[in-house]
């Protein structure tokens, strides 16, 4: 059975066991990062605002609508600090809205990722590098992966509007950086995502080493 075929049953438990390995990488440090599967055609499942990722349960989600990423009204926070869902569920709903293929969306905070996306404009340009094939479409080493950069603000429903409105920009790979902030990576599968995730760490983790080894001030 092929792992990037979605199905719109809910995946809560794989969802918690697919970012355990990610908070241990420490990639969702002080309760940072979140992360969504669609539940629904219409609405999705993401990580409620404060919790722990490493300590996950299908407790800590709140159903969301994909259409404006209000919560259901009979949604409600199960868990100590689940209150409220991730104040970033508008960028979740962009992408869902935007791309029906797309079934899970994992949001990441590393050390590379947040250095890197502040030394470019508009992308991040990776070339040579084998693990450029984890990400969906790029079927070469020698191709060039160009992973797009947002500017980064507390307006939530400015930038689910822009991304909205630009979609096409974003839409040839699965996957941006708000600038300073972090990684938006997403699949056709919990599985997918996961993969689409560790694959852009791994290659911004390797840019930010060459970076240093070689002494550069500006990414390629």
């Amino acid at each position: 059975m092929c792992h990037d075929t979605p199905d719109y049953s809910k995946h809560l438990d794989e969802l918690c066991k697919a970012i355990a390995p990610l908070a241990a990488r420490g990639l969702t440090p002080a309760t940072g990062g979140n992360f969504s599967v669609r539940t629904t055609p219409d609405e999705f499942s993401v990580t409620c605002s404060g919790v722990d990722k490493a300590a996950l349960t299908p407790k800590d989600f709140l159903t969301c609508f994909v259409k404006d990423g209000t919560p259901l009204p009979e949604a409600t926070g199960l868990s100590t600090s689940a209150v409220q869902p991730s104040a970033e569920t508008l960028i979740h709903a962009a992408v869902y809205a935007q791309d029906p293929t797309a079934h899970a969306v994992f949001h990441t905070h590393s050390v590379p990722a947040t250095t890197l996306s502040r030394t470019a404009a508009k992308h991040l340009h990776f070339h040579g590098y084998e693990m450029q094939k984890s990400i969906r479409g790029c079927s070469t080493h020698e191709a060039t992966l160009l992973l797009p950069l947002v500017e980064n603000t507390q307006d939530m429903e400015h930038l689910y509007h822009e991304l909205k409105a630009s979609w096409s920009h974003f839409a040839p790979v699965p996957g941006f950086i708000l600038k300073g902030h972090g990684l938006y990576a997403w699949g056709t599968s919990i599985f997918e995502a996961k993969r689409h995730t560790e694959g852009f760490e791994f290659l911004l983790e390797c840019e930010l080493y060459r970076m240093k080894r070689d002494g550069d001030t500006h990414v390629r």
